[in-house]
């Protein structure tokens, strides 16, 4: 699955120095990442009805977070193909998540 740490590593001031130094693999991935984004957006906006999202910017950092934190997991400092399909896929599950049973 894709939200199961195999590897867990302790989060540390270097892996916070790490996450500042990630950078794209090259620009074909910036160029996913954008289309990916287009989707996120486009399904935003059919599934609400509005057209657009106050949150967007704020969305997009978290993605890029999530795929920063899945390249320096894999002791990388590059973000790669898989590490925006895992932040996506993670991102998607957690809109989609039924929080009341969690309060």
């Amino acid at each position: 699955q894709f939200d199961t740490l195999t590897n867990p590593q302790e989060v540390t001031a270097e892996y916070f120095l790490n996450l500042k130094k990630v950078n794209w693999k090259d620009k074909k991935v910036k160029k996913l990442h954008g289309k990916l984004n287009q989707f996120r957006d486009s399904n935003f906006i059919e599934t609400r009805k509005i057209t657009t999202s106050k949150f967007a910017a704020t969305e997009d950092a978290f993605i890029l977070f999530l795929a920063a934190c899945c390249a320096v997991n894999d002791d990388r400092l590059e973000i790669v193909e898989s590490d925006l399909l895992m932040a996506y896929k993670t991102y998607f599950k957690l809109i989609n998540m039924d929080i009341n049973r969690l309060m």
